[in-house]
């Protein structure tokens, strides 16, 4: 996004007028909608997945802290105004962001996404577009306290986006797809599907995936009680046949998140005379003092 684009969306967004400022906010949450369907697409198609998938995270997230209650509401709280086809039985690429495309389509009539930012080439490109967007998302969180339709439209913006994030993680492409969008939504306080996929990708994936370490620590993050036992299961197996540190440490610093005490097996294994010195360090300096 051009600084010319970011100025003049700031411009109108600082209008004096009641309503010229209304039709600001929602040119601008088209224009962010229209970033994160580029950011969304590129995450698809790869290669730099991570990359994408963090910072399309990272756009969102200040809005699903600014108002957690949008997990715990029913769907058609934020359905109206928009068009969007909950139930439509239209064949539907994976990584196509329907909804997202809907809510610029509402927001930014006679425009399409192309009008509204120009598509990125480099990786430095969306970084650009990343950090102008998530600047505007805190303007118009901003301005959306001071008048209640204003909060209603960032609500849906999230909305609109956990909507794709939800059918994508309903017919994944792959297995990266499945763990990425479900890491993202959980991320932003949504438990339950994320949760259940998460908990089935600890089980079973090999003790060398790149995942395994970084699911253990997000489901310990957020304080997922029922990550416990799997974490744990994966602990013990890991101390008695891995050989791969990293893992050890990762999944033993994630039980401690948990605010967990390790078994007597697991501690006389991390204490023991042949043991790796970041075993002992794990037992003599915990994450912090239980009382």
């Amino acid at each position: 996004m051009s600084s010319k684009r970011l100025d003049e969306l700031l411009s109108k967004l600082d209008a004096p007028d009641p309503e010229a400022r209304t039709l600001a906010l929602k040119e601008t949450l088209a224009t962010i909608a229209s970033v994160a369907v580029y950011l969304y697409e590129a995450f698809i198609a790869e290669p730099n997945r991570y990359f994408f998938i963090e910072r399309l995270t990272g756009l969102f997230r200040p809005i699903a802290r600014e108002f957690p209650e949008i997990r715990y509401r029913p769907y058609s709280t934020y359905l109206s105004p928009l068009p969007l086809r909950l139930n439509s039985t239209e064949h539907r690429e994976v990584g196509e962001p329907e909804y997202l495309n809907s809510y610029i389509q509402f927001f930014a009539t006679g425009f399409n996404r192309d009008d509204l930012w120009l598509q990125p080439q480099e990786l430095s490109e969306y970084d650009e577009a990343f950090r102008s967007s998530t600047f505007l998302v805190q303007q118009t969180l901003d301005l959306a306290k001071q008048q209640g339709d204003g909060q209603l439209l960032i609500m849906q913006l999230l909305f609109v986006f956990v909507l794709d994030a939800e059918a994508t993680l309903s017919s994944p492409k792959d297995e990266e797809t499945e763990i990425l969008i479900a890491s993202s939504l959980l991320d932003l306080g949504y438990v339950i599907e994320p949760t259940r996929v998460l908990l089935g990708k600890l089980q079973n994936l090999e003790d060398d995936s790149e995942y395994l370490p970084m699911i253990a620590n997000l489901l310990a993050n957020r304080k997922v009680a029922s990550a416990e036992n799997v974490i744990l299961g994966r602990l013990r197996k890991a101390v008695h046949e891995s050989t791969n540190i990293e893992l050890i440490v990762a999944l033993a610093t994630a039980f401690e998140k948990l605010d967990k005490e390790f078994p007597d097996e697991i501690r006389q294994r991390f204490l023991g005379a042949d043991a790796p010195w970041q075993f002992k360090a794990i037992v003599e300096h915990p994450l912090k003092k239980k009382s």
